[in-house]
């Protein structure tokens, strides 16, 4: 079964591992340096959330890491978003 939660800081090497190993041809956000940068992306996740700016999910697969999504939502139109995913 595939669960979303929202990202934790206990997840960033694991992030980090996927970001960087996996060859995502539609992929184009930046790529944290390390696993401090990756901690900092995740603790500002909470300010978008509670700015419907942007809601992030980690995608669990039987209990593992195996991505990301994201709803990014558009200001100038905020019935219109935009869906992201990433999966290792």
């Amino acid at each position: 079964m595939i669960e979303l939660s929202y990202p934790k800081v206990e997840e960033a090497e694991e992030y980090l591992r996927i970001l960087k190993e996996g060859e995502y041809e539609f992929y184009y956000a930046a790529i944290p340096e390390d696993v401090e940068e990756e901690i900092k992306w995740i603790k500002r996740r909470e300010y978008k959330r509670k700015n419907n700016l942007e809601y992030n999910y980690s995608i669990i697969y039987r209990g593992i890491l195996v991505g990301g999504c994201n709803i990014k939502i558009f200001r100038e139109v905020p019935h219109i978003g935009e869906l992201g995913y990433f999966v290792d």
